[in-house]
């Protein structure tokens, strides 16, 4: 046999292998899937395996364009108009595998460890973990148009005061540093994401009439890791002291830079929100309803004010204390790099939308 045709027989070999070892990964990747949830079914523990796949078939089939493509990049980082990324996006949506990050197919399979070896308490891992662990790529500061007036029922009402939505803050130092000077006020919060607190507070209690429990308490003491912890006493009390609570959200600002956290409507800069949802599939079992409201929020957005969200973060390692309620999600109230007053702005139009959900899940009831 010549070189040339040996050649050719090494690059067909080569290719013949590169198929089937993509085959059978695949079919690993999925058998795995299979026999991790069939197990984890048997012990009788919560699995997310299947419901996520359906969920997340049902946003590429029903959802539009606009949110598909926001809830793809708020996965992972993708280069505008490379479909090679937008493919491996897609399978990281569909299996929970980023072919960039290998680890990320231990955690997708990690409900077949013995639920014993993952501690329930052990919210303090929640906090080793960024909220934005996959920061968007996205055009510079751009003027997306104006939001769309939304309408809300005038005969919703509530028969009482008690409290139906629940704002704290895990990180409440977290400072808008334009107007702090620092990332992190430790003296007072007049520049933290205590003010978006108080003011989402403030509009659905008093322009929507929706009963609010609003809290500044600080949970940010040593060990600073061990913040979840310290704010999950704070959410067991509310729940306790108020079980009409349906809606809980904690809300930060997020670590990256301004030009991923900031946007444009009629001309003034709005701080951009990002929405976390802790799907660790062992100890969140309500992880599937807080999507679906995750989801809620991000079509409405989406729909009226085109890239003010960042899309959706499913953190699979954490669970930020979304366990004790449905309705709970982790807000990112733009980012440190943003002034208070663009956060703010973001603030209105957030209530504006929580409240619309609010009132579109009482006249149901």
């Amino acid at each position: 046999m010549n070189r040339k045709n040996k050649i050719k027989l090494d690059i067909s070999k080569l290719i013949v292998l590169a198929i089937v070892g993509s085959v059978l990964s695949i079919a690993l990747l999925f058998f795995t899937a299979w026999a991790t949830n069939e197990a984890v079914s048997a012990a009788g523990v919560y699995s997310d395996h299947a419901t996520s796949v359906r969920l997340r078939l049902q946003e590429v089939l029903f959802s539009d364009a606009q949110v598909w493509q926001s809830i793809i990049n708020s996965q992972l980082k993708i280069a505008k108009n490379n479909n090679s990324n937008s493919i491996v996006a897609a399978g990281y949506v569909l299996t929970g595998v980023d072919l960039y990050k290998p680890i990320t197919f231990l955690q997708s399979q990690i409900a077949s460890l013995d639920p014993g070896t993952i501690p329930d308490s052990s919210d303090i891992l929640d906090d080793t973990v960024s909220e934005s662990a996959g920061p968007l790529v996205v055009n510079d500061v751009v003027d997306y148009g104006a939001g769309q007036e939304i309408s809300l029922s005038s005969t919703a009402t509530f028969n009482s005061q008690d409290p139906v939505v629940f704002i704290y803050h895990t990180h409440n130092t977290e400072a808008y540093m334009p107007d702090s000077g620092v990332r992190y006020q430790e003296n007072g919060n007049s520049a933290t994401v205590v003010q978006t607190g108080i003011l989402l507070a403030e509009l659905l209690q008093d322009k929507y009439s929706i009963p609010v429990m609003h809290t500044s308490k600080n949970h940010i003491w040593e060990p600073f890791w061990a913040a979840y912890s310290h704010s999950l006493q704070t959410v067991e009390a509310a729940l306790n002291e108020q079980q009409s609570i349906n809606y809980i959200l904690d809300i930060h600002n997020d670590g990256v830079p301004k030009e991923l956290t900031t946007t444009r409507i009629k001309g003034q800069k709005y701080a951009r929100l990002y929405f976390v949802v802790g799907s660790d599939r062992i100890r969140n079992p309500r992880w599937e309803q807080n999507y679906k409201f995750a989801l809620r929020l991000q079509h409405k957005i989406e729909q009226r004010y085109p890239g003010l969200s960042r899309g959706i973060l499913l953190q699979d390692t954490a669970r930020y204390n979304q366990h004790l309620c449905d309705n709970s999600i982790l807000v990112e109230m733009g980012g440190y790099q943003n002034a208070l007053i663009e956060a703010k702005r973001s603030t209105e139009i957030l209530a504006e939308i929580l409240a619309e959900i609010v009132l579109e899940d009482m006249s149901k009831r």
